[in-house]
């Protein structure tokens, strides 16, 4: 299932054995765009992620992904994928929480924004990300881009996606 990489590697390794690997997964690079932007993306968005180790060492991605604005619409694809011991999801008595997305600078000119969008992924309030967010906009229109929207996922009062998409 989508967006349920802990449940999927948590069933196959109760399964098949092997074991869980944690680190970090390239989503995409941004801003997203709806129609064919000729810009060079900005910033890459690197999410919490847990992939399963076979009993022979080798690495599978298990969780399909889903496209963005149709979550009914998945796809097996290739997934950039770096090892961290450290990133293992926060786990609660209701769930596992992946950590929040890391946004990492492709190109000088997106450093700005990477900066905002980590600091967004962290705010303690909605108006403080929302300010953010509109600040984040405002960079990217000044690098060319013309936005058109922010899509926001949250898991209660916790930031769980953010997507800047353009024109």
């Amino acid at each position: 299932m989508p967006q349920r990489c802990y449940d999927n590697v948590t069933y196959l390794v109760k399964l098949l054995g092997g074991e869980p690997v944690y680190g970090w997964a390239l989503a995409d690079s941004g801003p997203l765009s709806d129609r064919n932007q000729q810009l060079p993306p900005l910033y890459g968005r690197w999410i919490n992620h847990v992939v399963w180790r076979d009993g022979g060492g080798k690495l599978w991605e298990v969780t399909p992904r889903f496209e963005v604005g149709n979550l009914a619409r998945t796809a097996w694809s290739p997934t950039t994928f770096a090892v961290d011991s450290e990133a293992s999801f926060v786990l609660d008595e209701n769930a596992s929480l992946a950590r929040p997305s890391r946004y990492v600078a492709l190109r000088s000119a997106g450093e700005p924004v990477a900066e905002l969008l980590n600091r967004a992924e962290q705010a303690d309030s909605e108006p403080e990300r929302t300010r953010l967010l509109v600040m984040a906009l405002a960079e990217i229109a000044s690098r060319g881009f013309t936005p058109k929207e922010c899509r926001v996922e949250t898991i209660g009062t916790r930031t769980n996606n953010i997507w800047l998409i353009a024109e």
